[in-house]
């Protein structure tokens, strides 16, 4: 990962850290937090925005340094046609698994004392882990579409963003 920075891999890494400790050590975050699932939710939205930050950040600084600039018109269709279609399809899991799940069942309530329903219908009987699946096909999609305007690297850390989210899926499945 030569082109990119440890910063910007320890900012894509620490939530799924968290994830992580929320899920083997649940009790320590109950102690922790008196609303343990609101405490998830708002340290994940703020690692998310942590996330998009430190990928946005990294993106400006090593554009500048190579003297490249963003130039959405020497895009092509195909990347824009891939963009448009791995973010909405993204988009579509994502929602459909909060609007199923809600925020108990997103934010790990069940392993938070929350009573969580176990669910069969889309988009949990389409594809496994839709929610993971969701923000990876968002995050390829974002890189199809900056693909040829961007500096080495950027596929480097799409496919690290993408392996986190895989981990993170199969502790969650088999742990």
């Amino acid at each position: 990962m030569a082109a990119v920075d440890a910063t910007t891999v320890a900012s894509l890494t620490a939530p799924h850290l968290m994830y992580a400790l929320i899920w083997f050590l649940p009790g320590l975050w109950k102690r922790v937090f008196s609303k343990p699932v609101k405490a998830f939710k708002v340290a994940a939205t703020i690692g998310k925005a942590l996330q998009f930050s430190a990928v946005v950040g990294w993106y400006v600084v090593k554009s500048r340094e190579q003297g490249l600039k963003l130039d959405l018109l020497k895009v092509t269709w195909l990347q824009w046609g891939l963009f448009f279609g791995l973010v909405f399809l993204g988009q579509v899991l994502n929602i459909a698994v909060y609007q199923t799940l809600s925020t108990n069942g997103v934010y790990y309530g069940a392993k938070l004392g929350k009573k969580v329903a176990w669910k069969h219908g889309f988009p949990f009987n389409t594809v496994s882990h839709p929610q993971y699946l969701g923000a990876v096909l968002t995050i390829w999609g974002l890189t199809s579409l900056l693909w040829d305007v961007s500096p080495p690297g950027l596929t480097t850390l799409a496919a690290y963003w993408s392996l986190l989210y895989a981990i993170t899926a199969f502790w969650e499945q088999f742990l």
